[in-house]
């Protein structure tokens, strides 16, 4: 089974063709949990839950994503051989101890980009208008 959390609408880039209405909600602790039991409850027993975080930029809300990650792994019934995470970011604000996280919590992390620099810069930006490609 795969749950994708949209843990947050917010981003830091303008991309020409996003389809995420920007805004600065997030997702709260106590709809977490609501999913992480539902997660629990309804996924059989012998398949393997892959827990995707998504946005916006997902990794705009790192401290909540730990937190929620933490809560699936302290769930009365939690079994850390079935459960994967992932997570799928514009890679713009990644850093050391992010990946210390992901690397700690054997994360699947995907960055999305749009290809070389001049293509990535054309459509990717951030708000201020900066390019994103570097």
């Amino acid at each position: 089974m795969k749950y994708t959390l949209l843990v947050t609408q917010n981003c830091n880039l303008a991309c020409s063709y996003c389809y995420i209405k920007k805004q600065k909600s997030k997702m709260s602790l106590k709809v977490a949990e609501k999913i992480i039991d539902f997660m629990f409850m309804h996924t059989p027993d012998d398949e393997q839950i892959d827990v995707g975080f998504f946005g916006g930029e997902p990794l705009l809300e790192f401290q909540s994503i730990k937190k929620i990650i933490s809560l699936i792994k302290k769930h009365r019934v939690s079994d850390k051989d079935r459960i994967n995470y992932s997570i799928v970011s514009n890679g713009t604000i990644f850093d050391d101890e992010i990946a210390d996280f992901i690397n700690a919590n054997n994360i699947s992390y995907g960055i999305s980009c749009d290809g070389p620099p001049l293509v990535q810069n054309r459509f990717r930006r951030f708000t201020d208008g900066k390019p994103s490609a570097e």
